[in-house]
């Protein structure tokens, strides 16, 4: 996922309380078109001619949205696009054009709310490069606050999306990531966004 988030150059890795390179999920606001995002991201490619840190930053991503994080605790009525791995003992998912639904957890430590981990995600994936589309935060039908963060990145000759949603249950972060080729998320983000509304960690 991609977050390390606040002060991890010191020796107490405690402050670190989410894996290097590993972010989460949903929802570009209605008033950023599609057209707006991608011109926004080649503009700043073209700015940035040495990509080769996003270009790893975009390989270990992918490679940590499928990899194991323990058994599965969560539910959600994932959209009818996307099939879940049947050796999966994650909740891990993808379509068939290879967009990537994932969810896991880390611990909440140091403890904070919801809003502390929303800023410091958005805040570490700047940093790094990812380019900031939107957030947009929301209750489940269980009633548990949740906030998705929606931002740019290239992948090759690509432009992807990446949107990972935060849900604070305790001493625990619950991460929903998901991530696709640019036109391929957006087909399928409405109904992924409704997804998430019916998530529940169960924990």
């Amino acid at each position: 996922m991609i977050i390390r988030t606040i002060n991890c150059q010191g020796a107490d890795r405690r402050v670190c309380p989410v894996r290097p390179l590993r972010t989460s999920v949903v929802s570009v606001s209605t008033h950023r078109t599609a057209d707006s995002l991608h011109v926004r991201s080649v503009n700043t490619i073209r700015q940035h001619p040495n990509r080769s840190s996003w270009h790893i930053a975009a390989l270990v991503l992918l490679a940590c949205i499928f990899s194991a994080c323990g058994g599965v605790t969560y539910t959600m009525d994932a959209p009818k696009q996307f099939k879940r791995f049947d050796d999966a003992d994650t909740y891990k998912y993808i379509t068939a054009n290879g967009v990537m639904l994932k969810a896991r957890e880390v611990d909440n430590y140091p403890k904070a709310a919801l809003s502390f981990w929303k800023d410091a995600t958005q805040k570490h994936l700047e940093k790094v490069g990812y380019i900031h589309s939107d957030t947009v935060c929301f209750k489940t039908k269980h009633g548990l606050d949740g906030c998705t963060l929606t931002f740019a990145l290239p992948h090759g000759a690509e432009d992807w999306i990446f949107q990972e949603t935060i849900f604070v249950v305790s001493d625990t972060l619950v991460l929903v990531e998901a991530a696709g080729e640019f036109n391929k998320f957006k087909a399928i983000e409405p109904d992924l966004a409704a997804a998430l509304k019916t998530f529940s960690p169960n924990i």
